[in-house]
């Protein structure tokens, strides 16, 4: 097997008497020095971002600042405010659910930071007031709405689509565990 040292980094952890620290640990492959991650820097490891202290900084900057970007080009468009609805539903909410499905982050730091941002735009493409509600917007078509989620709904969701995945997975693991139980006894 050919290990790239160009695409790998090592991060390291010790413990020294009383706690853990990260340190810069040096590996060699073929004499070659594996770069190592610097100390309060994090790595990207299959989209999830990893650091000493297992903070979602990474992430939380990688949903605020997008989310903010496509939201101002989709209101610099001259297009009809139906449109940039759909162009919201359909384009921002699935460039920021990965996010939501393998970040550990809060819903209320979700609606604290990401909602108000969406709900800022969809109050001015509808014209709605300050002082009005958007929970008629959030509304399904068959009641009357215009199908809308918040990233905080869609969150739940993408939290709920992942468990349900570790759900079936765990479940084929212990139902073919039993199954070759059953064999060995016979």
């Amino acid at each position: 097997m050919i290990i790239r040292v160009d695409k790998c980094s090592t991060f390291g952890i010790k413990e020294t008497i009383t706690k853990s620290v990260q340190y810069l640990p040096k590996l060699l492959i073929n004499n070659n020095l594996i770069p190592t991650v610097k100390i309060g820097e994090a790595f990207q490891y299959l989209g999830r971002y990893f650091d000493f202290n297992m903070s979602n900084d990474n992430h939380k900057t990688e949903l605020t600042t997008p989310v903010n970007e496509l939201m101002t080009d989709i209101n610099s468009k001259p297009l009809h405010p139906r449109n940039k609805l759909l162009l919201y539903s359909r384009y921002v909410l699935s460039k920021i659910s990965w996010h939501f499905t393998i970040a550990t982050l809060s819903k209320t730091w979700l609606i604290e930071n990401i909602d108000p941002v969406v709900n800022q735009y969809i109050r001015k493409w509808l014209e709605i007031p300050t002082s009005g509600t958007l929970s008629t917007v959030f509304l399904t078509r068959n009641k009357f709405g215009q199908s809308i989620y918040p990233p905080s709904v869609k969150f739940i969701q993408c939290q709920r689509e992942s468990f349900k995945a570790f759900q079936r997975k765990s479940f084929k693991t212990f139902s073919k565990s039993i199954n070759q139980r059953t064999v060995e006894i016979y």
